[in-house]
């Protein structure tokens, strides 16, 4: 299995995307404190996860408003935001796909410089190329 991982530049929180197969990946979150895993459903869309952030690479002055990934089931959102000073947040929500059947929910922030975007996209479409 191909994995890429990477880690907040203020935190030890890390994000880590494995393919499982054609049609799935695994996300861990983990932190000291806190850790979340998860089989998520992506048919064809994991490819928009390194499309997105190979994006922002390019947008290296920043830009308006968040970048988002969302999972087929709902059960992993990743959005972006940049300021002008070049500060990335990566938001990472993990879910199960019925909150109301006890249900859980994980959030946590990364935050990164937007000179380790261009790695994270390289890094991604390793896995995961665009277009293919």
């Amino acid at each position: 299995m191909k994995s890429f991982c990477f880690q907040s530049a203020q935190s030890d929180t890390t994000l880590e995307l494995t393919a499982i197969d054609a049609d799935y990946l695994r996300v861990a979150l983990v932190a000291r404190d806190h850790s979340a895993v998860r089989r998520v459903f992506a048919y064809t869309d994991a490819p928009l996860i390194t499309r997105m952030f190979g994006e922002a690479a390019t947008q290296w002055k920043g830009w308006t408003g968040r970048k988002s990934w969302r999972s087929v089931e709902g059960d992993l959102e990743l959005h972006l935001t940049c300021d002008r000073a070049g500060h990335v947040v990566v938001s990472v929500l993990i879910s199960t796909e019925d909150l109301e059947a006890e249900g859980w929910q994980h959030h946590a922030e990364l935050a990164l410089e937007v000179g380790q975007l261009d790695s994270i996209a390289r890094g991604l479409g390793r896995i995961w190329p665009v277009g293919g």
